[in-house]
């Protein structure tokens, strides 16, 4: 994951780069004067791709003056586009500068042969906007990710098991496997990809507000879910706790129900169960259970991925329960 991480961020924060200084320097073209021009020639470009696909761009030509000067010029923007695979901008921008038309033309004061016949921040550069946002996302949720895995390892933890002693005589197992950083990151992921969708579906009109509707429905997702994670959690949906001086086991309650607590004395021993990579779950983990006497049923403590961290953690339980002997490993 460290790898992954870091070659998305070698390869797409410079990309990123990329892109933000064309939008730097068409956002600079918005105080630029204007000179009548004419379009010399307006056409529309097609490429096709190593697999067939085809994208498409304008190419205009044209020409102003500036004092007497005589300049010619052919940058719709500054900014850096991306090819229109349906080429419907390319052809609204070709019927909008036809050869023959006279137009506006804004140049930079300070070098009069650089100009554009689109200033400012337009839908075309919204729509960049929009890639940029991903290709920012992407490194910083795969990090976000690794540093979560650093974070397993960290004190407080029985292998990647999360144990809390808040009083002498009680522990508290937490059991789950995304923190509010974690589910925030999904959230921000999901809204991005559905206004990147949204983005597709209007193309080049409107996207603006589409974008900033998005990412404020982004920014909302992503600290809504964070924050009823977070309560989720505090609430203690995933403790179980090991009372020892009430002599009792607190299973973690998932939903609002109260958990039935379970005397210390009916635990019989403990047992560890791996999921086979054929089950829903698609890859190979471990749970360690507790199992109850009587009818010798087993109730679920902690969900581990790593065999030597479910033995680690179950060790920890025997000693802190005062089990004796090697605990019972079941594959389903």
């Amino acid at each position: 994951m460290i790898f992954l991480a870091l070659l998305c961020s070698v390869i797409l924060w410079p990309l990123t780069a990329y892109f933000v200084s064309g939008l730097v320097r068409q956002a600079s073209t918005g105080e630029w004067p204007s000179a009548r021009g004419e379009v010399l020639s307006s056409r529309v470009t097609s490429h096709r791709g190593s697999k067939g696909s085809r994208t498409y761009r304008p190419e205009v030509a044209y020409r102003y003056s500036i004092a007497g000067a005589n300049y010619t010029g052919s940058n719709i923007t500054l900014s850096k586009t991306f090819g229109d695979s349906g080429g419907g901008y390319a052809r609204r921008t070709v019927a909008q500068f036809p050869a023959g038309r006279q137009t506006d033309v804004y140049y930079n004061p300070e070098a009069p042969e650089e100009s554009v016949l689109l200033r400012g921040i337009g839908d075309r550069e919204w729509q960049v906007l929009s890639l940029v946002s991903i290709l920012v996302s992407v490194p910083v949720i795969l990090w976000i990710v690794v540093a979560a895995g650093f974070r397993s390892r960290s004190r407080g933890r029985v292998g990647t098991v999360r144990v809390l002693e808040p009083t002498p005589g009680i522990a508290v197992v937490r059991d789950y496997d995304f923190g509010p950083l974690g589910v925030a990151a999904a959230a921000w992921a999901i809204g991005l990809l559905g206004t990147l969708l949204a983005v597709t579906l209007v193309f080049d009109t409107g996207l603006r507000d589409v974008l900033l509707i998005g990412w404020g429905v982004t920014l909302l997702l992503t600290a809504g879910s964070a924050w009823l994670r977070s309560r989720w959690i505090n609430a203690g949906r995933c403790d179980t706790v090991i009372d020892q001086a009430a002599g009792v086991l607190i299973p973690a309650r998932g939903g609002k129900g109260a958990a039935q607590a379970v005397p210390l004395t009916g635990v019989t021993g403990t047992k560890l169960k791996q999921d086979s990579p054929h089950s829903t779950n698609k890859r190979p983990h471990w749970r360690v259970h507790v199992v109850l006497a009587g009818e010798g049923r087993t109730m679920p403590v902690a969900d581990v991925r790593l065999k030597e961290d479910a033995r680690a953690f179950d060790r920890w339980l025997r000693a802190r329960l005062g089990l004796t002997g090697a605990p019972d490993a079941v594959i389903d």
